[in-house]
């Protein structure tokens, strides 16, 4: 599931994924059947298993699993920065290269549910987040915003990139819930 989790987007093989992830092909067919049966994944048309947003809970707990693995010192604090803040419910993403350690700044999605409320929510992160404020590119959309960007599948916009290459901060279960309520037809 953490592999599954790192592109949302990507329909895979049982054997690709088996290889992916270093494991002989029976352990892993039968994981994927267990995970079918229990819905947590689907098989499509092509025989190809993706993941089913009925039920996020593994997609949760591999999200939380990769971000423990996660070894950026710096994330790790504004992650610890961000779930400390005290306000609306909310989900941090990041995203972009600098999941993958290549960029100079920190690319960060944050979800909230009122877009009313984004310029005040902006004032706290920065207050939050301190001197750690200037290496992050911030950006804060509200989840009728991402319903909107998801409905455009094969436009370039920012949640169909997260959903590509992204790592959950704060607020996972939130963010499956949005992509539930998105696949059955928000």
């Amino acid at each position: 599931m953490e592999e599954i989790t790192k592109d949302l987007t990507k329909k895979w093989s049982i054997n690709e994924l088996s290889k992916k992830i270093n494991k002989h092909y029976r352990p892993v067919h039968a994981a994927v059947q267990s995970l079918i049966k229990k819905e947590f994944l689907i098989k499509n048309q092509n025989r190809l298993i993706e993941p089913k947003f009925k039920d996020t809970l593994l997609l949760e707990l591999a999200e939380k699993q990769r971000l423990l693995n996660h070894n950026n010192k710096e994330i790790k604090i504004i992650k610890d920065k961000l779930s400390r803040m005290k306000t609306v419910f909310f989900s941090a993403v990041l995203f972009g290269s600098s999941l993958n350690k290549k960029g100079k700044d920190i690319d960060i999605l944050i979800i909230i549910p009122d877009s009313e409320e984004i310029s005040n929510f902006q004032k706290q992160v920065e207050t939050k987040l301190g001197s750690f404020y200037s290496k992050v590119d911030l950006n804060i959309i509200s989840e009728e915003s991402c319903y909107e960007m998801l409905n455009m599948p094969n436009q370039i916009n920012i949640m169909n990139e997260i959903l590509k290459n992204h790592l959950n901060l704060n607020g996972i279960q939130s963010f499956y819930n949005i992509l539930e309520r998105w696949k059955n037809g928000w």
